[in-house]
């Protein structure tokens, strides 16, 4: 005993260790050289796979330099983007309080180009093959990602847009290093000048997703509005008009196919929306614009100004400007025709309205169009796309009117027409307490209504999202407190509470551990040390709804009753043991009783396990410290159940196979979190199991019968190694085993005299 409080003192210094260690700061991180705990920065950004994953078109790419450190990359001598990472960034760490290493790229438009995971020490995922896999896919998939979009978490299997059903097995993971790369590819556009006074937008549009529509399906969806007229009227007006935002990709990609959607987006600037107009008939939609139709030659062969992203750094502005003066000297040496960015017709002819904003729309705002190559549409006698730079005043999202005025050969004859247009919903992004607010879908409730579900956090969202769970959760801990509550009742019908037992550590095993995946392990322990310490934000822990319910309960009876309550009744691993063990029994397998002073000695194996674990995480590496906490099997058998590479799983079996001789084996003498529930458990409020002052001298009974050997000869129970799982209280309430109430039960039952029949005789 003076042993194992000498190593629980040790466990209380290393915890407090911990503890007190203090933050390391991002500088001391990243090393004023550009180099971290990961190696050289500048190797790690010029690796061929994190190249090929954000700019596989670059042919030079710079050292890294500034604050944060950033590589500059080029492409034909002309920068065309960014690389970082997002550990020297803004020092990103993950589930366990330790840092990951991903490599993004951000292009001038502010745009993710792609990321590659390149380190990373997440428990659930490390050495898990399909999981790393996912993972690794799901990032290399990042392109073209608006950082001004929302970052929201993982929800109903998509992060960002985009499906990532292959890491559901990692959803805080995930949603630590999916935040990651958003936060720091903002942080390097602010400071390399991208994008001035960076503001997340509340809602915006989808301008990346695709996919692949005919003409029918747009106008079926309503991204494409129409409008047919009166071919003989006398204004001038079409026989019908077409209008569509060709912005998203999802329909601009579809109206002009890619080469022509890529050239159109890239002669706007940075929130401009790209209008397309179509008209069928003698007449032409751009009769509007003027008292004369231009005609689409006029328009297409007028010069223009060259265009340049408003999010072009300053090293492209002087090829811009250089650009511009040729185009002008060119202009000058041709013949001068009619500007068609100076119409002579005063007044506005076509204008977009949305409330109380207006915008004239002219030939100033023109641009060269292309062919309608969707699949399956109709033939157009007038095309024409039109810049819409509204600013923040123009909210594309939300439904707006095009008002054209026609006027005929006489002027006198004039027809108004309006045509309304909302992009459909599936190209808007947004927070749902936004798109709701802004009428762009319905406000929906939960929890039977009473609950606003956009009001409700990330976090709140996943208890929402498991409320089942939780539910079946909480009644299991009733269940259970209801057992260790009426204990007295149960325990003394011992088949009622045998039943009782194995249909609860059934439930445990099945549904907590395989099916709902709630075994707490050590690991979890290093993640809320981590977040007491401040290394790690709580609502992060929240995401595991049942892993959180678990730790409270386990925490509470920690301080009221001790360590037994969860490693007796609520481990899944623990659970798997004890019944593997039972059908030992029943087939009669032989058990390993070591004696009481072995038995004891190999209690403290999982006490230095405890210590070599923090030991290994505070003067190393968290890295080793979670490679060590391997020694629990609870990820290889329960929450992987067993697909993992064969060494995990053959250590795993042979644990289990010791157990069918030893009850418990790795509960007793190896886990680690069951060592610092012990030593937890030592601070209990209540010494509940019953004892009476036969128990040890001269009754053994109940020691014999402990299956984990917690009862010491002298009949006290060590309640830092006892299961609780109530045999010794069976024992103690039956008449037919116990000494004492032996004895008491023979002296209160009548005496029966037996007298011989004389007439017998005869």
């Amino acid at each position: 005993m003076c042993v194992i409080r000498t190593l629980c003192g040790m466990i209380l210094i290393f915890v407090g260790h911990i503890w007190a260690s203090p933050v390391p700061e991002a500088s001391w991180l990243a090393g004023s050289d550009g180099e971290g705990d990961f190696g050289p920065l500048d190797y790690r950004l010029s690796a061929r796979s994190v190249v090929k994953a954000t700019f596989p078109d670059a042919d030079e790419i710079s050292l890294a330099s500034g604050v944060p450190p950033v590589a500059t990359v080029h492409r034909d001598g002309d920068v065309i983007g960014y690389l970082f990472s997002t550990y020297e960034t803004i020092d990103a760490r993950g589930y366990a309080g330790e840092a990951f290493d991903i490599v993004a790229g951000v292009d001038l438009d502010g745009k993710v180009t792609g990321a590659s995971l390149l380190s990373h020490n997440e428990p659930i995922v490390k050495s898990q093959g399909a999981l790393e896999w996912g993972l690794q896919n799901y990032f290399s998939t990042l392109h073209n990602l608006n950082i001004l979009r929302p970052v929201h978490n993982i929800g109903e299997g998509r992060l960002g847009g985009r499906a990532v059903d292959s890491v559901s097995g990692a959803t805080i993971s995930a949603t630590l290093m999916y935040s990651a790369i958003i936060l720091a590819a903002r942080r390097v556009a602010r400071e390399r000048g991208l994008i001035e006074n960076l503001e997340e937008a509340k809602i915006v549009l989808d301008l990346d997703t695709y996919e692949k529509t005919s003409w029918p399906s747009l106008r079926s969806e309503g991204s494409i509005q129409c409008r047919k007229f009166d071919p003989n009227n006398k204004a001038g007006v079409p026989a019908e008009i077409c209008i569509s935002l060709v912005t998203p990709a999802g329909i601009g990609r579809n109206l002009f196919g890619d080469k022509w959607y890529g050239y159109h987006l890239s002669q706007i600037g940075y929130g401009v929306q790209l209008l397309w107009i179509g008209s069928r008939g003698a007449n032409s939609w751009k009769g509007a614009l003027s008292d004369k139709i231009v005609s689409d030659s006029y328009v297409s062969g007028s010069k223009k100004p060259f265009q340049f992203s408003q999010l072009n750094p300053e090293v492209m502005l002087e090829k811009a400007v250089d650009k511009l003066e040729e185009e002008t000297e060119e202009t000058e040496e041709t013949e001068t025709v009619p500007s068609a960015t100076n119409p002579t017709v005063e007044g506005p002819s076509i204008i977009l309205k949305q409330g109380d904003f207006a915008l004239s729309l002219g030939f100033g705002e023109l641009i060269p169009p292309t062919a309608v190559r969707a699949m399956d549409a109709p033939k157009f006698d007038s095309v024409g796309l039109i810049k819409v730079e509204g600013g923040n005043k123009f909210q594309p999202y939300l439904p707006w009117n095009l008002e054209l005025d026609f006027v005929g050969v006489d002027e006198n004859e004039t027809e108004l027409i309006n045509i309304d247009y909302q992009i459909p919903s599936k190209y808007v992004v947004g927070a749902d307490f936004d798109l709701e607010e802004s009428g762009l879908q319905p406000i929906k409730y939960v929890l039977g209504g009473l609950v606003r579900e956009s009001k409700l956090t990330d976090w709140q969202r996943a208890w929402v999202g498991q409320a089942f769970n939780i539910f079946v959760l909480v009644m299991l801990l009733v269940v259970v407190s209801a057992v260790l509550v009426f204990k007295h009742v149960i325990v003394r019908r011992r088949q009622l509470y045998r039943w009782v037992r194995l249909s609860i550590l059934a439930v445990v095993l099945v549904w907590l551990g395989w099916i709902a995946g709630a075994q707490l392990s050590i690991v979890n322990v290093f993640a809320y040390a981590q977040a007491i310490a401040g290394r790690l934000e709580w609502s992060t822990l929240l995401f595991e709804p049942l892993i959180v319910i678990l730790v409270v309960y386990t925490a509470l009876s920690l301080i009221l009753l001790g360590r037994g309550v969860f490693c007796g009744w609520l481990c899944p691993f623990g659970a798997f043991q004890e019944l593997l063990s039972q059908l030992a029994r029943f087939a009669r397998v032989p058990q390993l009783t070591p004696s009481f002073t072995l038995n004891e000695g190999l209690w403290a194996v999982k006490y230095l396990v405890v210590i070599g674990l923090a030991a290994v995480s505070v003067l190393w590496s968290m890295e080793l410290g979670l490679l060590g906490a391997e020694v629990e099997p609870f990820k290889t058998a329960i929450t992987l159940k067993f697909e993992r590479p064969w060494p995990y799983a053959v250590y795993a079996i042979l644990l289990l196979v010791v157990g069918l001789f030893m009850e418990r084996f790795f509960c007793r003498f190896l886990c680690p979190l069951g060592g610092v529930l012990a030593f937890l458990g030592r601070f209990r409020l209540f010494q509940w199991l019953k004892r009476r002052p036969e128990c040890g001298a001269p009754c053994h009974i109940c020691e014999v019968s402990c299956p984990v050997q917690a009862i010491e000869p002298s009949g006290t129970i060590n309640m830092n190694e006892c299961f609780q799982c109530l045999d010794c209280q069976v024992d103690y309430y039956d008449d037919r085993r116990c000494p004492p109430l032996v004895f008491l039960r023979k002296k209160n039952e009548p005496t029966t005299i037996f007298f011989p029949n004389p007439l017998a005789a005869k």
